[in-house]
């Protein structure tokens, strides 16, 4: 596990006027074990639980303030935290409704007074706190949406509901563009985030996906093929630039060894050490090992292994061979990050397709291939296949330097096959990418042999 503070505990205090939740995740040293599972039936909250937190870390305090709660107290393995209250705001007519948040710092468990570490927002509740259909945003402010993204934010038009910018292509929807509106209006009113809370939710980065996953979400900042609108487009975009990521940093490793070869051959020729057929004979097996390993996943082309040869005869030769063959093993080592990420989300997708496989391809990112042989394009792929590819592509390529990974209803379209597989594919995300994961579901399959991970809300609720 990452030596950073993770995500211990959650309260939510009269969940939409009703529940009392207090959870408390796992985040153990054991890489396999951090992973939380909450569960209940419809109703109980287990989704919005996943979204108020995404919220609070994400400093969406608009979609915070939507939600019916009183209290809400979130703390890291640190001890330290949050607590939020919310209020609603009546006007004496009944006719308008606003929502006051305070933010109070938390230290070793404890609410701290000062009112350095308090900070309150009103934002506005409901239909008054959305763009109206006109897209222009309600009375309170003094100029449209559309003027606002266009004119300050120098941002375009992609669609009725989305702009993008036009100097790194990151899109954002219309939610997006009010909540960076309410934070330069409260920047204006001299009432800015205090750091200390902007500290905190940087310090826990998390990863929110829904259970909508096909839908083509605005803060995808891919943009080379966005316009199909299809998310599993985006997911070979990703795939995409984890081969280009290997293949720089293989050139960049490859580079870097062989600035200092020349003195380093010179080095040991000089020196009185020997080298043995045998060691050198291990150490290009390995290697050999390793570049077969990342031919069968098209990472490597045949023209870039190595090739076996008879040792040769003289020790210095010999001695030349072992440093030669160190650097390889040392530039392929490396990458045995991305290397083994890659190989997760091929290996794990080629036990679930049926009658198909997903093969790598330096200029797609990947393809999608019949036991005909034949390519097949992947907006004709089932829903669940679809399902599949983006959450496994979600979960491997989006969780690096993420604290957690917040996971609603993984099971839909997942036959019940594929949901007897994905404990373990969820146990090997955990421990390769370093984060922890709270996975909401009504899967009994999902949670297979996890129950001392769960958490069922419906256990807190008195009767």
């Amino acid at each position: 596990m990452k030596e950073s503070k993770m995500l211990k505990s959650v309260f939510v205090g009269q969940l939409f006027g009703r529940f009392d939740y207090n959870l408390n995740f796992k985040n153990s040293d054991d890489n396999s074990k951090a992973l939380t599972i909450i569960t209940a039936p419809n109703g109980y909250g287990k989704s919005t639980i996943l979204r108020l937190i995404d919220d609070l870390l994400r400093g969406n305090y608009s979609k915070l303030g939507r939600t019916s709660f009183d209290e809400l107290i979130l703390e890291s393995t640190d001890d330290n935290g949050i607590y939020v209250n919310r209020k609603v705001n009546n006007s004496l007519e009944g006719l308008e409704e606003n929502v006051t948040l305070e933010f109070k710092s938390i230290y070793k468990g404890k609410n701290l007074q000062s009112t350095a570490n308090s900070w309150s927002i009103t934002v506005q509740q409901n239909q008054n706190n959305d763009a109206q259909e006109d897209m222009s945003i309600s009375g309170r402010y003094d100029f449209s949406i559309v003027e606002f993204a266009e004119r300050t934010l120098k941002l375009r038009r992609a669609g009725l509901n989305g702009w993008r910018d036009p100097n790194n292509g990151q899109l954002y929807s219309r939610a997006e563009i009010l909540d960076r509106y309410e934070s330069r209006r409260l920047n204006n009113l001299g009432n800015a985030e205090p750091k200390w809370l902007i500290d905190f939710r940087k310090s826990l980065p998390v990863l929110y996906i829904s259970a909508n996953r096909l839908r083509v979400d605005l803060e995808i900042q891919s943009h080379r093929r966005m316009q199909g609108g299809e998310k599993v487009e985006v997911i070979s975009e990703k795939v995409l630039d984890q081969i280009r990521d290997f293949n720089r940093s293989y050139a960049e490793a490859g580079r870097r060894l062989e600035q200092d070869f020349a003195s380093r051959v010179i080095a040991a020729l000089g020196a009185n050490s020997k080298v043995s057929e045998i060691e050198v004979g291990r150490l290009m097996e390995k290697v050999r090992i390793m570049e077969d390993e990342y031919q069968k996943l098209g990472l490597l082309s045949a023209g870039q292994s190595v090739k076996t040869h008879d040792f040769p005869k003289d020790i210095s030769a010999l001695k030349v061979l072992n440093i030669y063959l160190e650097d390889i093993y040392q530039k392929i080592s490396s990458l045995e990050g991305p290397v083994n990420r890659l190989k997760l989300f091929v290996q794990t997708l080629n036990s679930m397709l049926i009658f198909k496989k997903i093969v790598l391809n330096a200029n797609a990112g990947f393809v999608v291939i019949g036991d005909d042989q034949k390519n097949i394009p992947l907006k004709s792929l089932s829903s669940g296949e679809q399902h599949l590819i983006v959450l496994l592509g979600e979960l491997i390529f989006e969780s690096i330097n993420i604290r957690a990974v917040l996971l609603d209803e993984p099971e839909i379209s997942f036959h019940p096959a594929w949901q007897e597989l994905f404990p373990e594919v969820l146990a090997k995300i955990v421990s390769m990418n370093g984060c922890m994961i709270v996975v909401a579901t009504h899967s009994p399959t999902v949670i297979g042999d996890n129950w001392e991970s769960v958490i069922e809300l419906a256990v807190q609720v008195p009767i």
